[in-house]
C-alpha cells in the first residue's frame, strides 16, 4: 500500500477527535472508547475501525502516518466535505484551544498546590497528543527523572486512577527511571486489562526489549522470545515501526545472548535494519528505529560493523542535526558519532532542558558524551564516567555497564 502523503496543521487531528467526542458524547480515553465510537460512525454507513481511532488518539504510541481516507471519514461524520474543510471552517478549533489552555492552567495550579488527584482529573480531560497534554507529560517526566517526593506521589495516584493510568502508559516510556517501574507497570497492564491484540503485542515487545537491554535474561519467563524474527514479523508489525523495531532488536539481543553472531551475520542484519528505517516516512518513528538499532550494536560490542555502514552513518548524522528533539535516542546517536569521530565536540548539543543540571537526572549516554568531550582532563573524564556507571547501576543495565568498561579502553584517550 502506498505511503500516505499529505499535510495537516499540527493540531487538526486532536481538534477533530475533540469534535468527534462532543458529537458522540463518548470520552476517548481508552481502546474500549474507540470501539464505541467506531460503532457510532459505522451505524451511519461510514466505515472506520476501532484500531484506526486508537492510533489517531495515540493509544498505540506514535504509529505510522494515518491514511487520509480514515481522517476524512471522521470529517464526513462531523458534517464536513473532508478534513481540509474541517481545518478551514470549524468554529470549534479556536474555542477548543482556549478550553485546553484553561484545563492546562488548572492542572498546573493543582500540580503546584500538591493536589495530585486534581491534576490527574484535569489530565484526563485533554485529548491525547494535544499540545497541552504533551506539555503536562513533559512536566511528569521531569518529576519522575528527578525522583522527587511529588513525583512518587503522582506515580501512586496514577496507579489508582484508571483513566489516567491508561493514558499515561500509552505515552510515557522512560528508560532512565530507576527500579524498572515502567516495565513492571506495562506487565501489570498486560495481565489485568482487556486489550486489543496489537496493544498486547506492543506491551510484550516493550517489556522484552527492556529486559534484553538490561542484560537480565532470566526475567523473561513465559513471555520470553519463542519464535524467530521472520515468523513473528506479521503485517501488524510491518505497519507499525515501533513494533517492528522492537521485534527486530529483540531478535538481535536474543541470538547474541545465546549464541555469537559472526561479523557477516551482523552486517547483513544491520543492512536489513537500515533498509527498514529508510522505509519509514514519519521522522520520530524513524529516529526511534535508528536509536534502538545503534544502541543494540553498541551494547553487543559490534562497533566495527556500525562504523563501516555508510547508509547508517548518513542517517545518523541527519538525525542528530535535525530540528526534532528526542531526549532518549538522539543522545545515543550523538555519543556513537563522537566515538566514531563522525562529529567533533563543537557539534555536540543538548536534547533536554537543564542538561546535566543536578536537579534533572541525566542519562548515562549524556554523561558518556561529556566524558568524551572532557577526555583530555583525566579527572573530569573519570568523574563523568563514574556518573554514567551510577545511572546504569540504578536501572540495572548490565549491558550498559559492560559497554562503559569496553569504551573506557577503546575510545577514551585520557584513560589509556
Amino acid at each position: 500500500m502506498p505511503k500516505p502523503r499529505y499535510s495537516l496543521d499540527i493540531d487538526t487531528i486532536p481538534f477533530l477527535l475533540s469534535a468527534l467526542q462532543q458529537k458522540t458524547k463518548i470520552k476517548l480515553q481508552s481502546h474500549a472508547d474507540s470501539i464505541k465510537i467506531s460503532h457510532a460512525i459505522n451505524a451511519t454507513g461510514l466505515q472506520i475501525s476501532p484500531h484506526t481511532l486508537s492510533r489517531l488518539a495515540g493509544f498505540f504510541t506514535s504509529t505510522t502516518k494515518p491514511y487520509l481516507h480514515n481522517i476524512n471519514t471522521i470529517a464526513y461524520f462531523l458534517g464536513f466535505r473532508d478534513v481540509y474543510d474541517f481545518e478551514t471552517n470549524s468554529a470549534n478549533k479556536e474555542y477548543q484551544n482556549w478550553q485546553y489552555n484553561v484545563i492546562e492552567s488548572e492542572a498546573m495550579l493543582a500540580f503546584e498546590s500538591a493536589k495530585p488527584r486534581d491534576f490527574l482529573n484535569c489530565f484526563v480531560q485533554l485529548v491525547p497528543m494535544s499540545n497541552s497534554h504533551i506539555r503536562l507529560l513533559h512536566i511528569l517526566a521531569r518529576e519522575f527523572r528527578s525522583g522527587t517526593k511529588r513525583g512518587l506521589t503522582l506515580l501512586k495516584e496514577i496507579e489508582k486512577h484508571e483513566q489516567a493510568s491508561y493514558l499515561y502508559h500509552q505515552f510515557f516510556i522512560d528508560e532512565d527511571n530507576p527500579n524498572g517501574y515502567f516495565v513492571q507497570s506495562l506487565e501489570r497492564i498486560v495481565r489485568k486489562r482487556e486489550l486489543g491484540e496489537l496493544e498486547k503485542v506492543f506491551y510484550v515487545e516493550f517489556a522484552s526489549n527492556k529486559y534484553f537491554e538490561r542484560g537480565v535474561w532470566g526475567k523473561m519467563e513465559r513471555r520470553s522470545w519463542k519464535r524467530s524474527f521472520s515468523s513473528n514479523a506479521s503485517q501488524e508489525h510491518n505497519e507499525n515501526p515501533h513494533l517492528m523495531s522492537r521485534l527486530f532488536i529483540n531478535y538481535l539481543y536474543y541470538f547474541t545472548s545465546r549464541e555469537s553472531l559472526n561479523q557477516d551475520q551482523l552486517r547483513r542484519l544491520l543492512n536489513k535494519g537500515v533498509n527498514y528505517i529508510l522505509d519509514v516516512d514519519y521522522f520520530p518513528a524513524r529516529l526511534a528505529w535508528l536509536g534502538r538499532l545503534v544502541k543494540c550494536y553498541l551494547f553487543i560490542g559490534a562497533e566495527d560493523v556500525l562504523k563501516e555502514n555508510v547508509g547508517l552513518k548518513n542517517e545518523l548524522l541527519s538525525a542528530i542535526k535535525s530540528d526534532v528533539e528526542d531526549y532518549e535516542f538522539q543522545p545515543i546517536l550523538q555519543y556513537a558519532a563522537l566515538c566514531f569521530q563522525w562529529v567533533n565536540e563543537n557539534d555536540v548539543r543538548s536534547y533536554r532542558s537543564n542538561w546535566l543540571n543536578a536537579v534533572v537526572y541525566s542519562s548515562a549516554w549524556d554523561f558518556m558524551t561529556v566524558a568524551l568531550i572532557s577526555e583530555h582532563n583525566s579527572k573530569k573524564c573519570k568523574a563523568f564516567i563514574s556518573k554514567a556507571k551510577s545511572v546504569a547501576e540504578q536501572v540495572n543495565s548490565q549491558l550498559m555497564l559492560q559497554m562503559i568498561e569496553r569504551h573506557q579502553r577503546d575510545y577514551f584517550l585520557s584513560l589509556r
